[in-house]
């Protein structure tokens, strides 16, 4: 699947490196890369170096891409039908989410590397008009422990594809060309509405539904900053982690899972993996206890 945000292929484009602030607001861009991740791999992909230059050319072919998305309302509540009852409605219900939040990271992130201001500027203003376009959205998903929620699915989608609209936002916090009140109004949406599909990271499957919705909470509390969020959820990940991947480095619940094994154990890695991104990035410490 090409749109697993952050992209694996465009993750390479970027590395950590901490930065020491764990009081306050957060900086911004700085989940799940920050500043310095964004120069370092500016630096390496203008020097040529692999594999941050053949990424850095995706990149802006993927950006050039979104330029020509028409930009159209959220809708007032997000439906996804369960992928497994109803496949192709589900992937046709979803297409909306799935590609805004791609052209609006692609955009963002290109608007931030870009030295040509012209064209930043261009990347931008669109990436911008595509977040204030899920301002209208009142439900983007949601999930209750008795499992009575219709919209189980939709918070899913919200929290694997959605994350790129979150991410976005980051790297456009303190772009000119996305005004305060709509970055206001875009930070009160992902309290408001976003970070309820984020509850899926309480789910007791222990598989990748909980992952995604840890990965995506750390993300809203980071662009929120709601550090008291963000901490629950980094005691989530570590769990999780401990939990979930054994000492040889296999999942044993997504190796159970049939032929689908091996994509569902990498899609479960994505955003765990991810999460401990942001955790470096925020200065918090990923490393597990040594004993676990």
């Amino acid at each position: 699947m090409k749109r697993v945000f952050l992209p694996v292929g465009l993750g390479l484009l970027l590395c950590a490196v901490q930065v020491n602030l764990r009081a306050g607001p957060f900086p911004h861009p700085g989940a799940p890369y920050t500043t310095a991740d964004l120069v370092t791999a500016k630096t390496r992909a203008l020097s040529g170096q692999e594999p941050w230059a053949g990424a850095w050319r995706e990149l802006f072919k993927e950006a050039d891409e979104g330029l020509k998305r028409p930009v159209t309302p959220g809708p007032k509540v997000l439906e996804i039908p369960q992928r497994y009852v109803d496949p192709a409605g589900h992937l046709k219900a979803r297409e909306k989410i799935d590609g805004d939040a791609w052209a609006a990271y692609v955009l963002a992130l290109a608007a931030w590397l870009d030295d040509d201001h012209q064209r930043a500027a261009a990347y931008a203003t669109k990436a911008s008009a595509i977040l204030d376009s899920w301002t209208a959205t009142d439900d983007i998903g949601t999930y209750d422990p008795a499992h009575q929620s219709p919209h189980r699915e939709s918070a899913l989608t919200a929290c694997t594809a959605g994350n790129g609209l979150i991410a976005a936002a980051e790297l456009l916090y303190n772009n000119p060309n996305w005004p305060a009140d709509k970055r206001r109004m875009f930070i009160a949406w992902t309290k408001r509405v976003y970070v309820p599909a984020t509850d899926i990271r309480t789910i007791t499957y222990d598989n990748n539904w909980d992952c995604w919705g840890i990965y995506a909470h750390l993300l809203a509390c980071h662009l929120t900053d709601v550090r008291v969020g963000f901490e629950a959820s980094e005691a989530l990940l570590k769990k999780a982690i401990a939990e979930q991947i054994e000492d040889d480095g296999s999942m044993p619940k997504e190796l159970a899972r049939g032929a689908g094994k091996d994509w569902y154990t990498y899609y479960a890695l994505t955003p765990l993996t991810l999460g401990a991104c942001v955790l470096v990035s925020a200065a918090r410490d990923p490393v597990l206890d040594p004993g676990s």
